[in-house]
């Protein structure tokens, strides 16, 4: 009876890199280890990942291995998903141009002079730190000069004339926003911004980014008037009320 018979020639090295790594070639492809005493893991040629737990010298271990073709799997039903961030919008304020009656502008004007003379007067008293040079020294005094008055001559005097009526409609009011000053804090919205991703934003659909500010019942340095009145300071701009 004829036997045949069939023999295959396998073929394997292993190249010691030295620091616990190690290549390993075989007619499969190419893999790799790294370990140390106790531990080592191992990518095959077929790309499986082999680990290996042992007790030096008492013959036991214990080996994890995990198929290269299921880590891809695994891999591949990963959803990377780009997170667009909300672009922030400035919150436009009207117009003021609306809210200025046509009577009102010679008053309003005579304000803003006094607005301007003050920050011509806060440049001028800069100088005087320079007073070493007798022209700085000049322009300081004159400084000086015009935050007197500023101070004095150049408030404009507003005068009402109320029955008892409106004085105590006018003093709940003033009430009212000296209550609401006492909160804890004030907030002006300042900026918004559409969201893209509510996941990630605890389900809101608008970001807003608030300011504090301040209500006041201070008079402005160019004002007088016999009454209270109440006065918004914003981030940009404030805001006084006076009776209506």
């Amino acid at each position: 009876m004829e036997r045949n018979v069939f023999m295959g020639f396998r073929v394997r090295r292993s190249i010691n890199l030295g620091g616990g790594f190690r290549i390993n070639v075989s007619k499969s492809g190419i893999g790799y280890s790294w370990g140390v005493p106790g531990y080592r893991i191992t990518k095959t040629a077929k790309g499986n990942i082999r680990k290996t737990y042992s007790l030096p010298g008492t013959g036991i271990s214990y080996v994890e291995e995990t198929s290269g073709r299921e880590k891809r799997k695994r891999n591949s039903s990963i959803n990377y998903s780009y997170v667009q961030e909300p672009t922030m919008e400035d919150v436009v304020s009207a117009d003021i141009e609306n809210y200025r009656p046509a009577e009102y502008e010679d008053f309003v004007k005579s304000i803003e002079r006094i607005v301007n003379i003050n920050k011509l007067a806060n440049w001028l008293c800069v100088s005087i730190v320079l007073s070493a040079f007798p022209i700085f020294l000049v322009t300081g005094i004159i400084g000086i000069i015009l935050k007197i008055y500023v101070r004095t001559k150049g408030k404009m005097n507003l005068e009402y004339e109320m029955d008892k009526f409106y004085i105590e409609k006018h003093k709940k009011l003033v009430n009212a926003w000296t209550t609401l000053s006492k909160s804890s804090q004030l907030l002006q919205i300042i900026q918004t911004g559409k969201v893209h991703n509510k996941k990630i934003h605890a389900g809101a659909s608008q970001l807003v980014n608030p300011k504090p500010f301040i209500i006041t019942t201070k008079l402005p340095f160019y004002l007088k008037t016999d009454i209270d009145i109440i006065q918004l300071k914003l981030m940009k701009e404030n805001l006084i009320f006076f009776s209506g």
